[in-house]
């Protein structure tokens, strides 16, 4: 797992390992400018580059990073803005630098003093760093604001100037609008909220040797799923084995008008390897799966899920498509107050209990809820942005001993300790009708297989985004459906590097 730091926590393992290392400050700055060029050229090649430097250390890399592209040859301008002409010592130092190899630049000190920029040239926003914490305003707002009309592709280091590393529920200044945002080391937690998104664009992270220790004794409850933590969770199938070795899943899902959740859904199940799924559906739904998923099985009468008929489940998935009359409420309280074991709820399973607050009492521990915003803000009240949802959902899992994915860009796992673990698999195109049903059941077929809750959760939604992305070498992300991302879910799987140690 990347932890996921506050603006002073990163600040203080700076320090640490100037001090520890030990390494000058400036040293450190040029190692990150050198890791930042790294990725650039690879990134852009023989591109143009603009950079543009602020007064701080965010300015200092700046710099430094135009001092490596001009004498690599490379072609590069840099402006530097400044209103007061204070700047870090360690900007100014690199300013130094340039002036004592003669590299030339420019100085802006009013908004009148921008020069027209070329069309053709990558811009590096080197304007302000994770440090911000006072909305931008006058000289600055300009510029930013200007940059962010015109059609060059952009780059920020460390972080878009004008965003802060935490909270922007009360920002309104200007923020860089970035393609790309190479940060260093450490993410910020501001990267992983849907309102911020075009403002990081597609986000890298740059390693650049801040100190280990430190990185490991600070604290967070934030954290980046990594491809090698999949590694580790994965459980490689045995070769001798037999379907009832994978548990028996039941899914409840589908009504009239919506029998197309309950396909998505069983079929994920399946495709994630329950060694049997069974449907509770009504007769024109096993018409329908009989025709569509051969190899699951139907339940029909609400008389057959009785506390010693629930013991063959090994998971249960319940709620895409079941609507929320009474009859469903009904269902599903008769299913969770028969079963002792955690369960996948999802779409109209999560309105019911926001319509009924009472059938919270009866759902088992170390359940999983996956809503999307609008299902979440029914269940938890209106929220104003995602930090405040991730926060209700993280006292909601500690309170209520749940596990939550909040669905959408970097879906967020929220466990039982109130920890919350951002997603980096996914793209837009599974914003399409069935990609949550498609969720609910891959989790419970990974619920059915052996997985503990917290593990199939983390691994269902890793597992669900990566198929997605995989979808997109056939399709675009118009054309991608959630049958698409059912497709893949084997190319997923694949991309999974066990871990053979254990």
């Amino acid at each position: 797992m990347i932890k996921i730091l506050s603006s002073q926590q990163i600040k203080n393992i700076d320090i640490y390992t100037i001090a520890n290392e030990p390494i000058k400050s400036i040293d450190l700055m040029e190692r990150a400018a050198t890791n930042l060029f790294y990725k650039l050229v690879s990134e852009h090649g023989y591109k143009k580059f603009l950079l543009l430097a602020g007064p701080g250390n965010n300015g200092g890399d700046a710099v430094a990073l135009f001092r490596m592209l001009v004498e690599s040859g490379l072609q590069a301008s840099l402006i530097i803005l400044n209103e007061t002409d204070n700047f870090s010592e360690d900007c100014l130092l690199n300013i130094q630098r340039l002036k004592e190899k003669n590299i030339e630049f420019l100085c802006c000190k009013t908004f009148f003093d921008f020069p027209k920029i070329d069309k053709e040239s990558i811009i590096i926003d080197g304007i302000f760093g994770s440090g911000l914490n006072k909305p931008i305003k006058g000289f600055y707002a300009d510029i930013i604001e200007h940059i962010n009309k015109l059609p060059n592709h952009k780059v920020a280091i460390d972080i878009p100037s004008g965003l802060f590393s935490d909270n922007n529920r009360d920002n309104h200044g200007a923020i860089i609008m970035a393609n790309e945002t190479y940060t260093l080391q450490i993410p910020k937690l501001a990267f992983f909220f849907a309102e911020n998104s075009k403002y990081v664009g597609d986000l890298s992270i740059i390693d650049i040797g801040l100190h280990p220790k430190a990185i490991e004794l600070a604290e967070t409850k934030y954290f980046l799923t990594e491809p090698d933590d999949i590694d580790n969770l994965y459980i490689p199938r045995p070769k001798h084995t037999h379907k009832g070795n994978f548990g028996h899943t039941l899914v409840v899902a589908g009504n009239e008008g919506k029998y197309g959740a309950m396909i998505l859904c069983a079929s994920a199940c399946l495709r994630s390897g329950a060694g049997l799924v069974s449907v509770f559906t009504n007769r024109n739904g096993e018409l329908v799966l009989n025709s569509s998923i051969p190899e699951a099985m139907t339940i029909s009468n609400l008389s057959d899920l009785t506390r010693d008929g629930m013991e063959r489940f090994t998971s249960i998935g319940i709620g895409p498509g079941i609507g929320v009359s009474n009859e469903s409420e009904t269902m599903l309280l008769n299913i969770i107050k028969n079963y002792n074991k955690p369960i996948v709820l999802d779409a109209d399973a999560l309105n019911l209990v926001a319509k009924n607050r009472n059938i919270l009492e009866f759902i088992p521990k170390e359940s999983i809820f996956t809503p999307h915003v609008g299902e979440f803000d029914r269940l938890f009240g209106k929220c104003n942005d995602t930090l405040e949802r991730i926060e209700k959902a993280s006292d909601f899992c500690k309170k209520q001993n749940m596990l939550l994915v909040l669905k959408g860009k970097n879906s967020a796992v929220v466990d039982q300790q109130g920890n919350v673990h951002f997603n980096a698999t996914g793209n837009q195109g599974m914003s399409t009708a069935g990609s949550g049903d498609v969720l609910t059941g891959i989790i419970s077929g990974l619920l059915s297989v052996g997985y503990k809750p917290k593990n199939a959760t983390l691994l269902g939604v890793w597992l669900h985004g990566k198929a997605g992305d995989k979808a997109l070498d056939k399709e675009s992300y118009e054309s991608l459906i959630a049958t698409d991302i059912i497709k893949s879910l084997g190319t997923a799987f694949k991309t999974i590097t066990p871990n053979k140690s254990e």
